[in-house]
């Protein structure tokens, strides 16, 4: 019997933005993008280097998004990019415990705002804060979510799949200074969520680079 993991992909239809004040410019995605050839989504099972997981949660217009890299070397390698929407939590629950169940999986990152509070409570409590972090997201929390994921694709320590929808969400942040001078990361909320891929990735980069914390950070 087949023991792959979460074979599928999302189905691809719209192209990038061609906004001039998105935060990542499309030839930084293009650069870390797999080659058409590249069987990025390998048996989960049989990844030998740790997982990190980020899940950005929602429930009706937003998506919720599990993105999960294996990390090899310095380089975070795109393995699933899992997208669900208008998915009851107990369905959004069942694809999470089998991702957090992966023998590999070291830590998942989780945004807690809102109604992901209880989704990242009970993981925490199934799996432990130590491999299960609660991100409380705010304009200063966004901002350093956000800076890794440039930093990430400037220096190419991140693969991710030629896929139209990722690389619209991932252009559709906009850095944005606000009259008092503060910075915050926006974006525009349509049928296809809010930019939920790229906060998914910031939240799997971040789990990654927290890996050697003894248990839960919020960022406040």
């Amino acid at each position: 019997q087949a023991k792959t993991l979460f074979p599928y992909t999302t189905l691809f239809r719209s192209g990038p933005g061609d906004d001039a004040s998105a935060f990542l410019s499309y030839d930084l995605i293009a650069g870390c993008k797999y080659a058409a050839t590249e069987n990025w989504q390998t048996d989960l099972l049989d990844c030998k280097n740790p997982l990190y997981l980020g899940v950005d949660v929602g429930r009706t217009n937003d998506l919720t998004v599990f993105w999960l890299t294996e990390k090899v070397g310095g380089t975070h390698f795109t393995r699933r990019v899992i997208t669900m929407q208008k998915e009851t939590f107990s369905n959004q629950e069942g694809v999470l415990y089998r991702l957090l169940e992966l023998p590999q999986l070291r830590r998942a990152c989780f945004d807690k705002t809102g109604i992901g509070m209880q989704f990242a409570e009970r993981a925490a409590q199934r799996f432990g804060t130590y491999k299960c972090e609660g991100v409380t997201f705010s304009g200063p929390v966004k901002e350093d979510l956000a800076y890794p994921v440039r930093a990430a694709f400037e220096d190419r320590s991140v693969r991710i799949p030629d896929d139209n929808k990722i690389t619209a969400d991932l252009r559709a942040i906009r850095k944005e200074t606000t009259t008092s001078g503060n910075i915050r990361f926006a974006a525009d909320r349509g049928a296809d969520g809010h930019a939920d891929r790229f906060w998914a990735l910031a939240l799997a980069l971040h789990a990654g680079k927290t890996a050697g914390t003894p248990a839960e950070v919020v960022l406040i």
